[in-house]
């Protein structure tokens, strides 16, 4: 299964995973912060790994010790390894319940539905789209125009939708992580 299925069927993101630190490995530093992936037994059928980051490590002593039971989410899926977080931020039960509220609100979605919207943005980077979906928003990104289902956006920005247009899209493909539904424009 690829990793786009497992984060829309099998581990939401945000959805909340425990699991027992095995042993570590990648550790090294970056501007006073040490980190680590911390390989977590969990009960997917993924090898699961915590990335974790503490500021001033003087030793490898101070790490999560093995056999320590974490309580975590699930942030991302790639190449087959779950990756998790045990960030404070990340465990806020708003932030829980943002992705949750999410997955609900797509439950019924499919990509290559057809959809009207309401452009409220235009940084460079594309098209931000209220599709009155609750606890998402609809993103025609420059950057993903081989697979976006819709007509390339012009260079000219001038010529893009302007804020408070009504388009029509296509739902390509859903951004768990940023609670977003990645759109193809399709101009009338």
């Amino acid at each position: 299964m690829d990793s786009y299925s497992v984060l829309k069927t099998i581990h939401k993101v945000g959805h909340p995973i425990s699991g027992i630190v095995k042993g570590y490995n990648n550790f090294g530093n970056i501007d006073n912060y040490a980190g680590c992936h911390v390989e977590m037994e969990t009960d997917s059928v993924y090898k699961s790994i915590l990335t974790y980051w503490r500021e001033s490590f003087v030793s490898k002593d101070q790490l999560l010790p093995i056999g320590s039971r974490i309580d975590m989410v699930v942030v991302n899926h790639v190449g087959g390894t779950l990756y998790l977080s045990n960030n404070p931020e990340d465990l806020n039960e708003s932030r829980i319940k943002r992705y949750h509220d999410f997955y609900k609100a797509i439950e019924n979605l499919e990509e290559g539905m057809i959809v009207e919207g309401k452009v409220t943005a235009l940084p460079r980077f594309g098209i931000f789209v209220d599709l009155d979906i609750p606890a998402t928003i609809g993103l025609i990104d420059i950057g993903h125009t081989s697979f976006n289902g819709g007509v390339q956006l012009p260079r000219d920005m001038s010529k893009w939708p302007q804020i408070g247009d009504s388009i029509i899209c296509e739902i390509a493909y859903f951004r768990f992580c940023g609670c977003q539904i990645g759109l193809g424009w399709l101009p009338v």
